[in-house]
């Protein structure tokens, strides 16, 4: 687990860098890092998506769309080493 970093403080990171992929800007280095931190630990990105979905599903968001990034479009924009 990304020791600086709770699972409610990933889902909030996780939302802002949403929201940043959907206005089009590209990946940074703190996208970079949780991805590969995410990766290491899947447990972890199962709890901050638990914490996510529930707070789009609260604010009438698009869970399913959200999911679909996170699952796809979160990795795929990692440069791959």
């Amino acid at each position: 687990m990304p020791a600086h970093l709770t699972p409610s403080q990933i889902a909030l990171l996780l939302d802002e860098l949403y929201g940043r992929a959907g206005q089009g800007w590209p990946p940074e280095m703190r996208h970079w890092q949780l991805a590969d931190d995410l990766g290491c630990h899947p447990e972890v990105q199962v709890a901050a998506w638990d914490l996510w979905q529930t707070e789009l599903e609260l604010t009438g968001q698009d869970v399913g769309r959200a999911g679909a990034w996170l699952d796809f479009g979160f990795y795929e924009a990692v440069p791959v080493e």
